[in-house]
């Protein structure tokens, strides 16, 4: 790892430091500092996690909103997923509130009150006719009411994951991530059972039936009966009103109908990526791989939210064509305007719900990846903030809320630079103590690309996923949307340092002590060596060809598969988590090696050779300055070290879902476990789904 400093003039700092010892470093060249980690280490949020709750809708945070349901009175209910908690909107007050849930994910029983109940990742959520919020507490494998009284009870499920209970009462069945809800007229229960690849029903009476899928994740089954057919990832299942149920397909990339007969066909989609097919039979159309995740039946159409472009696409169920209804391109462009022209973020395997309020006035969107429930309006088809988008500028770095954290680099004065990657901005958060605030360094929060040479807080940026600093003061920012690699001068102003035809989707960075800037490309499956001048060439990997040839042979010979970061040691060894390998590879002297992982899968081996050990879909890598390797051990949601080639856990349990702050390393639940950096003060990772910056300590 590079020395990394910073002149005070770009930060806001309480006081200015001297650069002496920053430029004495930057000449002669420095590593990372050693972790001084305390014999029973603690992990605690440094940043992010601040949803500003009981305040305006539009000044609050969500975290990956999936659903959103309305009861009699026009009120909504948000199913607020990574956040563990139902949100209630309060239509005459326009205040978003905590209905159910803590924050902590977990189970503690039912018949408590929902300000006490634990639920985990919540997704699907309904109010029936009688006022009862029904969600899918998809972390507990259960379905769960709350009652106008205030009791939280299950109805679905026992909590363990597995398949069973047909024809019997829903209470005793076993569930796998139950996700989506809907209901029909009778007050039948349609649910996507996710982990059992089936959709099944609680019927009035409270008796659980399959109504589609077979169990085993794929394609088949058209025109046969929906219990024999193949579903991958079903989400929504809703049910017109003669009967007719539609499934959204998720992985499949189509939308199956089951008629009242029980026969399953195809209603949209025909299983590619892409959006194409407008004004086609809907049969005829893409509607994206990963796609749909939410269904709606409104005046005649079914409406579809896609991930595979963010769009809202409708299918007229008369005439079976198929039209967008809204969105444009994968992004964030602000509210106000057009719906054809608006950019939304909808998540991959998670539903991204739609609901039309009360009086038909606005269609509500789930708009998840963005953080925000957003209205169209059905009259002027505007898109405006209903709910979300808060972000904490100016305050104490716990009072932010961010989205996406997943790059993590410090300067010698201890300012911490977080890529902030789905908010579009790169934050700057000062160091830690009673005057330590968060502000934005780069980046509008609009995703675009609006030119060089000016300001980078003016700067658009596009879904930026690496951030480095050279020994000169220089930031370079990993601009993976716009496809560039963008450098911020000492001045404050951006500009781009490369771009190149080749580049996909790029991620980890670092930058050696001669200035050049090595990026991971996880698709084109290499890193790129790029000088000071910005040319760029293949350092290790293959160009566009992925897998494993083995090691002890050249870098730029060798194949990787879906490398994500890279740090370089005080000797100049490059580091890169190999992801789909399952390894830590090593370049040194041109020449490539394993210096964690056997290449399966799974979790084991501490304690011994770090060879020897499994590991799962490394991602975030830092060396320290005695050379020990720290790397999130991302798919077993752990920081694992490697110190004189053994292997050993610092934090983690394995176990999704925010579970407090202050715990016990080994007893902290870390998600989406990304970027990482070591200083003399502790190991800071990057924990994506919680969207926090925590501390290991």
């Amino acid at each position: 790892m590079s020395c990394q400093h910073l002149s005070p003039a770009r930060v806001p700092l309480p006081t200015r430091f001297s650069l002496v010892a920053g430029c004495l470093m930057a000449l002669f060249g420095c590593a990372a500092a050693t972790a001084q980690l305390t014999p029973n280490p603690k992990v605690t949020t440094v940043a992010g996690g601040f949803i500003n709750n009981g305040k305006l809708a539009t000044s609050s945070g969500l975290e990956q909103p999936t659903d959103i349901a309305s009861d009699s009175k026009g009120n909504l209910y948000i199913a607020d997923g990574f956040d563990h908690r139902i949100r209630k909107f309060t239509k005459t007050t326009g205040i978003l509130s905590t209905f159910a849930g803590t924050g902590i994910s977990g189970f503690n029983g039912d018949g408590l009150a929902p300000s006490k109940t634990l639920i985990s990742f919540p997704q699907g959520i309904v109010v029936d006719s009688h006022g009862n919020v029904i969600f899918c507490d998809t972390g507990n494998n259960r379905i769960r009411m709350i009652s106008p009284s205030k009791v939280v009870t299950t109805i679905a499920g026992t909590g363990v994951a597995g398949f069973g209970g047909d024809g019997g009462p829903a209470t005793a069945a076993l569930l796998s991530a139950p996700a989506t809800l809907s209901l029909d007229s009778a007050g039948n229960l349609y649910f996507s059972d996710v982990g059992n690849q089936r959709v099944r029903e609680v019927d009035a009476a409270g008796n659980i039936h399959t109504l589609a899928g077979n169990g085993t994740a794929g394609f088949s089954g058209d025109n046969g009966p929906a219990t024999s057919a193949s579903l991958h990832n079903p989400q929504y299942a809703v049910v017109d009103g003669t009967g007719n149920l539609y499934i959204a397909d998720n992985f499949n990339g189509r939308v199956r109908r089951v008629d009242p007969n029980g026969t399953i066909t195809t209603f949209a989609g025909t299983g590619s990526g892409g959006c194409a097919g407008d004004g086609q039979p809907a049969t005829s159309a893409m509607v994206g791989m990963g796609s749909p995740g939410g269904l709606l039946i409104f005046q005649g159409k079914l409406y579809i939210t896609t991930f595979a472009c963010s769009r809202i696409r409708a299918v007229d169920l008369a005439t079976g064509i198929i039209s967008t209804f809204a969105g444009s391109t994968a992004g964030f462009d602000g509210n106000g305007h057009a719906a054809l022209s608006s950019q939304f973020r909808f998540p991959t395997v998670w539903a991204a719900g739609l609901l039309v309020d009360n009086t038909a006035s606005n269609m509500f969107v789930a708009d998840g990846s963005n953080e925000q429930i957003r209205a169209i309006s059905l009259a002027t088809n505007a898109v405006t903030d209903l709910a979300g988008g808060y972000i904490g500028d100016g305050l104490k770095p716990t009072k932010a809320n961010l989205n996406l954290p997943d790059s993590l680099v410090f300067d010698l004065h201890g300012n911490l630079y977080i890529e902030d990657a789905q908010d579009n901005r790169v934050r700057a958060m000062t160091p830690a103590g009673p005057t330590s605030t968060i502000s934005t360094f780069a980046g509008t929060g609009i995703s675009g690309f609006n030119g060089d040479s000016i300001p980078a807080s003016s700067a658009q940026l596009y879904l930026p996923r690496g951030i480095a600093i050279d020994p000169n003061d220089n930031i370079y920012i990993a601009d993976t949307g716009n496809f560039r690699v963008r450098k911020v001068g000492t001045t404050g102003n951006i500009t781009t340092l490369a771009q190149n035809a080749n580049f996909k989707i790029l991620t980890g960075m670092t930058v050696d002590s001669a200035g050049n800037v090595y990026v991971a490309d996880p698709p084109s499956c290499v890193v790129w060596q790029i000088t000071p001048g910005g040319s760029a060439s293949v350092f290790a990997g293959i160009l566009n060809s992925c897998g494993y040839n083995g090691d002890g042979i050249a870098a730029t010979a060798a194949k990787l598969a879906f490398p994500w970061r890279v740090a370089l040691d005080g000797a100049g060894n490059l580091y890169i988590t190999d992801v789909f390998n399952n390894r830590v590879r090593k370049v040194s002297g041109g020449m490539i090696s394993t210096v964690a992982g056997t290449g399966a899968c799974g979790f084991s081996g501490d304690g011994g050779a770090a060879t020897l050990a499994m590991i799962c879909g490394p991602t975030g890598i830092a060396i320290d300055s005695k050379g020990n390797v720290y790397f999130s051990d991302a798919s077993n949601r752990r920081v694992r070290r490697i110190s004189a080639g053994n292997i050993s856990t610092i934090a983690g349990t394995g176990t999704p879902g925010y579970n407090g702050t202050g715990l016990a390393a080994l007893s902290t639940n870390l998600d989406g476990l990304d970027g990482l950096v070591v200083t003399s003060k502790g190991v800071f990772v990057a924990d994506t789904a919680q969207n926090r910056v925590r501390k290991i300590h």
